[in-house]
């Protein structure tokens, strides 16, 4: 049985009882004289604990409504209800002890007196209920029961008959309906000991009285919550209660009660919410009430007083709208008569208190709440609100930040609520086709609902502004290129696209136009190329391939990013990550450093650093060069360029050669030492000073060796003491602390006013020091330095008397190739027994048979071997741009190039132990399109 059909019978009951006035059941009010004394309750350790609602025995349901205002308080004790208790309702007061106030500044025992005294008011202005103001339909349903009141015993006994004939009220109606129902649900017997008023039927009411008394207090928590209700216009009663939730508070603590309460009454919206009954949950009650009341907001009265308090002075007024509408800084400045600066710092405190106020009064929440949750809000939606200064404020909105709502500036829109939802939508609407048939897409926009968390609001929008209706067929209306791209490469060049080279570029452009039609690329094919590798992953030496999801395994990505993140060093070259975890990579399928570092650019660029040939987690650190010149000076003693190798595993050399040159780095002729680690004195300076003076006295250029023999001989301790024992260690030192006095050129010291032939000695004395060598290595040395090396092939033709080319990439020592002038005259010899006239050296049938050396025979060694020791035959490069160039070869003074000026690599063939010839573009390639920028960062 129901609470309601309990109190509807028992409330019946009334004409079949006659009840005793002062019966053992009436409820007394409580005597004010029981209430302790103030000064008591204080000194009372339990006392001061109990709110003053159980104290005086008051309902704070009763005063929800009640503003403090109404009690009089005095001025002072108004301040403290104020702030810092913040108190507006008497329902707010009587929550609190008498412990909490002890605790508010200024509240002293005056202050406790008085509000005891306002308590006790309270108590005794309570009404009984018996003197509870009743509403027209209770006076209504009391008047009704009076007319059924003689026929008690008819009643008593279900008979209804009497009231057969009469034309009853609606009231009345409801009234027999309830003496129905008492009949049927009370037991006969006990009907006939309520009629007769026996004491157990007194008994029995007493008990059921309680009932009655929990149903009027429910009927009125009912009555004021639905005067809270009924506040609301009827628009927003049909709104979802969730959305001012959001809105009502940013404390987290009660939007998660309110929501708990929402869901629990299983609602949604005001009008289903406010009449379910876990709103009168006495932990409920009030905070569902102050909530109600709150959401009755007037929200044009809200904007009105937030403009009102928006600007301190019509400057600031003026400066806001004008950036609003366009003007810059520096203008605004001058027509003000004030500085760029200033204008700026009035608009920052403009756009800072904008953000307060915004704070303050939710505004954007609140419309986002009016709007039934509308979380895309429209600069249009907007100008409803804000009608004139819409401009203004879509300017401020646009430019500060607030956690209340994100701008997406492609979409022009505000979101509310989650800041991800634009990104979320656009990542679905990617995943769409590039075309749909308009019947799909309500399957689309529900999925993304589901799959997505999404809105449908926010994916119509991203797809109004991907997609183009034409007829009945959705279509991209705007194509990224780095979908396309991604497209191609993925459809046509599944192993990656060498983007340095021009028909392969062109092949990539004809599968664009055939997939896509006529989509604009950029014209230039270096700026094709960068978007492609921006789209991309770098795969090899100049390859892309589109992106995957995964390149590597989880766990040997962790063993590289812990690898590089508890090494002592910031910075790394490629090729040492790629040594040191070359089986695990390997074992994956990652052959070679490019494409390591491209799945590392892809994991990790959003912590490390990544240039060229290495990787940085310090931003401070750009050069590998550093930290080998720290390795060095963290040493004593001379460092072997093997001990420089053993630490970081995979660097070339050209990098260590390069960085031994550092200014601070001595290079002593195959040790290097830091300047740091020299035993120099100012005595030995001056020493030094005094030698490279006499010296040049008698000549204006003099060659290291010349000094290096005199001091030797005069001031031997001096150079041992710094580990000097070659001519090239003491031009190293010399350069280092007289560079400024006198001029330096490696290996020669002159006067500073004498010319010196600058030459390639740096790069020569690389080569020679240097078992095997890359090209692109010491191109690289001398793009850095602003040297122009005119012709590649003629500088290495030069460097024959110590190094060979091997292959179209590397140079190698003589002694490591394993040739001498023997093994070449037997090799000419074989050569001019085949050949007629001019032919590319790959077509040569002997090349297989020549005599076998350390290095496998490729036509470029073959051309660098007759270039040196040949007197029968002349050999010379197809084309002036070597990496464009086949090797020639001929009989002497038969070599002619005549109709050979365009031979390409593939039509000269390969010998069959050397390498395409077209890798050799890959050697130059980074270094043509250096001014990329982007592609270099990859």
């Amino acid at each position: 049985m129901n609470d309601k059909l309990l109190y509807d019978s028992m409330n019946s009951l009334n004409i079949i009882i006659e009840k005793k006035e002062n019966s053992e059941s009436s409820i007394s009010k409580k005597n004010i004289n029981d209430i302790p004394k103030i000064d008591y309750i204080l000194m009372d350790d339990k006392l001061i604990n109990v709110s003053l609602a159980k104290l005086y025995g008051l309902s704070e349901l009763f005063y929800c409504e009640l503003k403090i205002e109404s009690m009089k308080f005095s001025t002072r004790v108004m301040h403290r209800m104020k702030c810092p208790l913040n108190i507006t309702y008497v329902s707010e007061l009587l929550k609190l002890t008498y412990g909490e106030l002890i605790n508010v500044k200024g509240f002293g025992k005056n202050s406790f007196i008085e509000m005891d005294e306002k308590m006790r008011e309270l108590v005794c202005n309570t009404k009984d209920d018996d003197e509870t103001e009743l509403s027209e339909e209770t006076i209504e349903f009391n008047s009704g029961l009076k007319r059924f009141k003689e026929y008690n015993q008819q009643i008593c006994n279900g008979d209804f008959s009497f009231c057969n004939n009469w034309d009853l009220s609606e009231s009345e109606k409801k009234i027999l309906n309830q003496l129905k129902d008492a009949y049927a649900i009370i037991d006969k017997e006990l009907l006939i000991e309520f009629n007769n008023v026996t004491p157990y039927a007194i008994c029995i009411l007493d008990m059921l009285s309680n009932v009655v008394q929990k149903y009027d207090k429910q009927q009125k928590k009912r009555r004021i919550i639905k005067n809270a209700f009924n506040m609301l216009d009827d628009a927003r009663k049909k709104c979802l209660v969730e959305g001012f939730i959001y809105a009502y508070t940013d404390d987290e603590k009660k939007q998660g009660q309110l929501r708990d309460i929402l869901s629990r009454s299983h609602c949604s919206t005001f009008s289903s919410f406010v009449c379910s009954e876990i709103i009168l949950d006495k932990e409920c009650e009030n905070e569902v009430l102050n909530f109600l009341k709150w959401c009755s907001f007037d929200l044009y009265k809200d904007i009105d007083k937030f403009m009102e308090n928006l600007y301190e002075n019509d400057r600031e007024r003026i400066i806001v709208q004008a950036r609003a509408s366009g003007d810059t800084l520096a203008a605004l400045g001058e027509k003000m008569n004030i500085t760029r600066e200033r204008v700026r710092q009035i608009e920052g405190k403009a756009k800072k208190k904008f953000v307060n106020l915004l704070n303050k009064y939710h505004l954007i929440l609140k419309i986002y709440a009016i709007r039934n949750q509308d979380e895309i809000l429209t600069p249009t939606e907007l100008y409803e609100y804000f009608g004139f200064e819409t401009d203004t404020i879509l300017y401020l909105l646009k430019n500060t930040e607030s956690s209340s709502y994100v701008y997406d500036k492609e979409l022009d829109v505000f979101i509310v609520g989650e800041t991800d939802l634009a990104e979320r939508a656009q990542s679905y609407v990617d995943t769409l086709p590039e075309s749909f048939s308009d019947k799909k897409i309500e399957k689309y926009v529900q999925d993304g609902i589901v799959e997505y968390d999404l809105t449908e609001e926010i994916i119509k929008k991203v797809i109004s502004e991907e997609y183009q209706l034409t007829g009945r067929t959705y279509h991209r209306s705007r194509l990224t290129r780095g979908g396309i791209y991604e497209h191609i490469l993925r459809y046509y060049y599944p192993d990656g696209l060498w983007v340095y080279g021009k028909k392969e570029i062109k092949e990539f452009r004809e599968y664009v136009a055939h997939d896509y039609g006529n989509i604009t690329l950029p014209q230039n094919d270096r700026a094709l190329v960068a978007q492609i590798c921006r789209a991309a992953i770098l795969c090899g030496r100049g390859i892309y391939k589109a992106k995957e999801s995964k390149y590597i395994s989880v766990q040997l990505a962790k063993e590289i990013f812990e690898y590089v993140e508890n090494s002592e060093f910031p910075i790394f070259m490629t090729n040492t990550l790629f040594s040191v975890f070359e089986d695990k990579l390997r074992a994956e399928n990652i052959d070679n450093k490019y494409y390591l570092q491209g799945i590392l650019h892809e994991l990790y660029g959003d912590k490390w650093t990544f240039r060229r040939d290495y990787i940085t987690k310090d931003n401070e650190v750009t050069s590998v060069y550093s930290s080998i010149c720290m390795f060095v000076k963290n040493s004593v003693y001379p460092i072997k360029k093997q001990e420089i190798f053993d630490v970081f595993p995979g660097i070339t050399e050209i990098v260590i050669n390069f960085a031994i040159t550092a200014p601070e780095i001595i290079n002593l002729f195959g040790t290097y030492i830091h300047v740091d680690n020299l035993k120099i004195t100012d005595r030995d300076l001056s020493y030094l000073r005094n030698v490279v003076y006499k010296f040049l006295e008698k000549s204006s250029v003099w060659h290291c060796k010349d000094l290096f023999e005199y001091i030797m001989n005069d001031n031997p301790v001096l150079l041992s003491n710094n580990f000097i024992n070659f001519p090239f260690g003491l031009y190293s030192l010399l350069e280092h602390y007289f560079g400024s006095e006198f001029n330096f050129s490696r290996p020669y010291i002159a006067r500073e006013d004498a010319e010196i032939e600058r030459t390639d000695n740096v790069i020569r004395e690389t080569i020679q020091a240097s078992d095997r060598i890359e090209i692109s290595e010491f191109q690289t040395y001398a793009k850095e330095h602003y040297h122009q090396i005119s012709s590649i092939l003629e500088f290495i033709d030069s460097c024959n008397e110590t190094h060979l080319l091997i292959n179209s990439d590397e140079l190698a020592s003589i002694d490591i190739i394993g040739i001498t002038d023997k093994i070449a005259a037997e090799a000419e010899k074989m050569i001019i027994q085949e050949l007629d006239n001019t032919e590319p050296i790959s077509n040569l049938s002997c090349l297989h048979q020549l005599p076998r050396l350390n290095v496998e025979w490729t036509e470029w060694l073959v051309y660098s071997v007759i270039k040196k020791w040949s007197t029968m035959l002349d050999v010379e490069p197809s084309s002036n741009k070597f990496h464009q160039a086949v090797p020639m070869i001929a009989p002497k003074g038969q070599l002619v190039l005549d109709g050979f000026e365009h031979i390409s690599v593939e039509d000269a063939g390969n010998i069959t132990l050397a390498d395409d010839l077209r890798n050799i573009d890959d050697l130059i390639c980074d270094y043509i399109l250096e001014d990329l920028g982007d592609i270099d960062e990859l």
